[in-house]
């Protein structure tokens, strides 16, 4: 028994020795660890690409700054800046409440005729463009009027063309005026050049006591439509 214990404690003794002897071995590069001077070389280009990436930076501050300068100083007058803030806040509070009135109003049209089951196609917004660009002169007439009344077409169609024909609508079955309306209008206005004409005269009657009742019914509807709607203005 004491020789098998001698055995097995020279077997323990060389096992412990050839993992010191592992242990000891340099550990060597073996693709996974950069080497020392690859480290330095890549803090070399670090410290370059840094440079390069914080001039970019000032170059493209500078560009923001230059695109966007109105922001800054919207004028000078006579050297003295007039700054991007002082033109926003005075719009602001000049234009805010009635961009915002406007705004909620046509908001509260559309959910009224959304409703109603009313719409306005494309083709009807088109037509009536059309009508009113002849009624003016033509096309390049009536956008020259545009651009001096400093309109887009897709502002003045959405204000002066949608929003009327979706009220017209809205509202169609109760601004047909009476026979004796129309003939009363006739009576008053015989003067007027289309009454020489009796069926375009009789025509115009209709349409003005048309949009005469429509603004009339409107205002009262819209009224009633703006009080009942929940409105929250921040």
């Amino acid at each position: 028994m004491p020789k098998v214990k001698a055995d097995k404690k020279a077997k323990v003794t060389k096992k412990s020795t050839q993992t010191l002897a592992i242990a000891r071995e340099p550990i060597t590069n073996n693709g996974f660890l950069p080497s020392y001077s690859s480290l330095i070389s890549q803090l070399k280009n670090y410290r370059s690409n840094k440079r390069l990436l914080l001039l970019a930076i000032g170059v493209g501050i500078l560009v923001l700054i230059y695109l966007n300068r109105g922001m800054i100083v919207a004028a000078t007058v006579n050297g003295q800046p007039v700054s991007g803030i002082e033109l926003s806040k005075r719009i602001n509070n000049q234009y805010r409440q009635s961009t915002l009135q406007q705004i909620i109003s046509e908001k509260i049209l559309e959910q009224e005729a959304q409703k109603r089951g009313v719409k306005v196609t494309d083709e009807e917004v088109n037509a009536k463009f059309t009508e009113m660009e002849s009624s003016y002169g033509g096309k390049e007439a009536f956008e020259a009027l545009l651009t001096q009344q400093g309109f887009t077409k897709a502002d003045f169609i959405k204000g002066n063309v949608y929003f009327p024909l979706l009220i017209e609508k809205m509202y169609q079955n109760e601004i047909t005026p009476s026979d004796e309306e129309i003939k009363t209008f006739m009576e008053k206005n015989k003067d007027l050049p289309e009454a020489t004409e009796e069926a375009k005269f009789k025509e115009t009657a209709l349409n003005a006591l048309k949009q005469e009742k429509l603004a009339q019914i409107f205002q009262e509807k819209f009224q009633e439509l703006k009080s009942q709607a929940n409105v929250k203005i921040f």
